[in-house]
């Protein structure tokens, strides 16, 4: 409990953390109440009230199809927040076991690293178009195409964190107590990896929010009409002269909500590093 609120008192320090706190909470609201918040059906066509600027019947004006952006933008909050948290969790689970067993188990070491390096070869936006090639738009291959381009950061980043405790004499101790591998993996080890973890995460959550954007901007991401803020964006860009709020607002909400998640991912980190005071 002291260490929470030791953590806390250093964490609040930063003051743009709290706002980017605030900000991540709010998109949360928007993204389980949406339904409930959005003024139209997103997908929903008004052919007759086509590229309407921002006015009172529709705060953020409509699409080229009559399609309200402001609920298009709601409804878009729930999927890029979808697919930011669970392509994360899913790199977790997967880079960090392949993380543990490449720093624990050497004789595994060299054929897992090799696939690592053979993922960190390709840059992350070749990557995820490669495999979105492979398994074709949908918000799932989004999901996965931004996975495997976490799964080989996390695998490094969790192999240095065991690679580093393995041997400490705590560990050793365990050992000619008779532990058993698993019980020194999860009771010694991965608590190591926590923080890390954790501040990477964060941080990475707002890059694939970005990722999953692009995709969608290339077209071959989220498939319309399901609304996406990448997608919004790279069909407003034929409108900029004559309607630029098509793509402003979903490039601000994506905007905001990467720097926040950026924001937090700073802040725990000098949060958690004892050796920064602040």
């Amino acid at each position: 409990m002291l260490a929470v609120s030791y953590f806390w008192k250093r964490f609040k320090r930063h003051k743009p953390a709290i706002v980017g706190l605030i900000v991540v909470f709010f998109y949360i609201i928007i993204a389980v109440f949406g339904p409930y918040i959005a003024p139209y059906d997103p997908v929903t066509l008004h052919i007759e009230d086509r590229l309407q600027k921002p006015s009172a019947k529709y705060l953020f004006g409509t699409d080229a199809f009559g399609r309200d952006i402001l609920s298009r933008v709601i409804y878009g909050t729930r999927i890029s927040m979808t697919i930011g948290i669970l392509s994360i969790l899913m790199g977790v689970v997967i880079g960090g076991t392949m993380g543990v067993i490449a720093g624990y188990f050497s004789y595994l070491e060299r054929i897992i690293m090799f696939v690592v390096d053979v993922l960190l070869a390709f840059p992350s936006i070749l990557l995820a178009i490669g495999v979105m090639t492979i398994l074709g738009p949908g918000i799932y291959s989004v999901i996965i195409a931004v996975t495997i381009r976490q799964i080989p950061s996390f695998s490094r980043m969790v192999r240095s964190v065991v690679l580093s405790v393995k041997n400490y004499e705590y560990i050793e101790a365990a050992r000619a107590l008779g532990s058993s591998n698993a019980r020194i993996i999860f009771k010694s080890i991965l608590p190591n990896s926590f923080a890390p973890i954790l501040v990477y995460s964060t941080l990475q959550i707002g890059w694939n929010i970005l990722l999953a954007a692009i995709l969608s901007f290339l077209g071959i991401g989220v498939p319309p009409p399901i609304p996406e803020w990448g997608r919004m964006v790279a069909e407003g860009r034929n409108f900029l002269r004559q309607a630029p709020h098509i793509a402003t607002f979903p490039g601000i909400a994506i905007f905001l909500l990467v720097i926040s998640f950026n924001m937090i991912g700073d802040s725990l980190r000098d949060a958690i590093d004892p050796k920064l005071k602040i």
